[in-house]
């Protein structure tokens, strides 16, 4: 056995032999390590992660003691930390003893913060935070309100109509006609205008009643505001605008004139067609009746025959049917009587006793106070000064009792006046020139038997 070998087993043996006291040797020395380094170096630092991060709350804080919300928060659901602490305190600390806090100790008024990620012990374990993952993040804060606004205007522009109808847009109205808001005190106060959008697909013939959902805000520069991306919640979703329509038509106006009193019996007030021209040629009037579609004309008030010559200019009301609004705010017409190839003849002392009485009963006679009638006639100068003019002889002139309350006594009574032959010649002049006075009494019977 060589020398080595000896002394490898010497070594062996007293191992052997002495086992016990090496292992009691190695738990002295470790146990005095670990009381040297409790003693030289007490804290220690550790890294934990996954530490959960709390939602904000603001109880018992400033903030919510002047009702605030937190309007938006860009938190992380959880943090990396880093800690420093005694070695007996932090030494098995795990992420479930931690908490992760945002300090909104200084959130005093609403607005925009860069607030810090605090962390503690769920346990109440002391420690120092060294390294936060996330050490701060970016809330907003406001005070969460709710108003009921007024639709401030109605949008029909993206609506069709059929064209010969009309609104008003007075006539045009929303129900509910308030918007009920929720948000942020700040972004409602932005708010300067509401409009709301009824929309069809089809085109609008009638009144008709549209759902809609469709409601903008707008700010006090005519803004529009993306509810999509900000904080406002509309309450109430359903909207009806009701459309209020009417029938419009524009149509042509026509003189109205009459004979009055027949005064003029032979002639044909048609004859004068087109020998007259209009300040205005046509109004536009709109109504909810739907008789305003079966007008073909809108006549002016009437015209007396016996008030037209030869240039004469006559003002004159339109006659506007009930039911019906007038869009063109025309009240009245000139109308000029262009009677070019017209001119007037006087006729006077037209004896009252070649006056034909009608419809005077047979039992009375008659008598006239009034001795003549002066008569003023108008009509194509052809057939007034022409190779065979109108005379006295062609103008018959006549009485109708038909017409009378009464027959006995003293009376004004208008006169007719025909002319032979012609029917677009017409007496002229004041009306008072063709009334004459007449005396009617019973006729004595005994003078009428002889």
């Amino acid at each position: 056995m060589s020398n080595s070998q000896l002394h490898d087993n010497r070594i062996f043996n007293y191992l052997k032999r002495n086992a016990a006291i090496l292992i009691i040797s190695l738990i002295s020395a470790i146990l005095v390590w670990f009381i040297i380094s409790i003693n030289v170096f007490p804290d220690m630092p550790k890294t934990i992660e996954d530490v959960a991060v709390e939602q904000i709350s603001l109880d018992g804080t400033i903030a919510g003691a002047m009702n605030l919300s937190v309007v938006s928060a860009d938190i992380p659901s959880t943090v990396d930390v880093k800690i420093q602490g005694a070695r007996t305190r932090i030494g098995d600390i795990r992420a479930d003893q931690l908490t992760a806090k945002v300090n909104v100790s200084d959130v005093k008024a609403a607005g925009k913060y860069t607030l810090d990620i605090i962390i503690e012990s769920t346990e109440g374990i002391d420690f120092e935070t060294t390294y936060v993952s996330v050490p701060s993040v970016n809330v907003e804060f406001d005070e969460i309100i709710t108003v009921s606004l007024p639709i401030d205007e109605i949008s029909i522009s993206q609506l069709q109509f059929a064209q010969d109808l009309y609104y008003d847009r007075e006539d045009i109205t929303v129900e509910p006609d308030v918007v009920e808001i929720n948000g942020p005190k700040s972004e409602i106060e932005r708010i300067g205008k509401i409009v709301a959008m009824p929309e069809s697909e089809s085109e609008i013939s009638e009144s008709t009643n549209i759902l809609t959902n469709n409601i903008q805000l707008y700010t006090a520069d005519n803004s529009l505001i993306d509810l999509s991306s900000s904080k406002l919640n509309l309450q109430n979703e359903e909207f009806y605008v009701n459309i209020n329509l009417s029938v419009k038509k524009t149509l042509p106006i026509k003189p109205k004139i009459v004979n009055t009193n027949s005064t003029t019996s032979s002639f044909d007030v048609s004859t004068l067609e087109g020998k007259y021209s209009l300040s205005v040629d046509e109004i536009t009037l709109i109504s909810d009746d739907e008789f305003i579609r079966e007008l073909s004309e809108i006549e002016t008030e009437e015209i007396n025959l016996l008030d037209i010559e030869p240039g004469s200019v006559i003002e004159v009301p339109l006659s506007i049917p009930d039911g019906c609004e007038n869009l063109s705010g025309v009240t009245s017409v000139r109308v000029t009587f262009n009677l070019e190839d017209y001119d007037v003849k006087n006729m006077s002392s037209i004896s009252c006793t070649d006056i034909v009485v009608k419809n005077l009963p047979s039992q009375y006679d008659i008598s006239f106070i009034t001795n003549s009638v002066s008569v003023t006639l108008v009509g194509p100068a052809d057939e007034l000064f022409g190779d065979d003019p109108i005379t006295t002889l062609d103008v018959v002139l006549s009485v109708d009792f038909s017409k009378e309350d009464s027959v006995l006594g003293s009376r004004s009574i208008p006169v007719t006046v025909s002319i032979a032959d012609s029917d677009a010649v017409w007496a002229a002049g004041d009306t008072s020139k063709y009334i004459v006075s007449v005396d009617v009494s019973k006729k004595d019977t005994e003078s009428s038997e002889e």
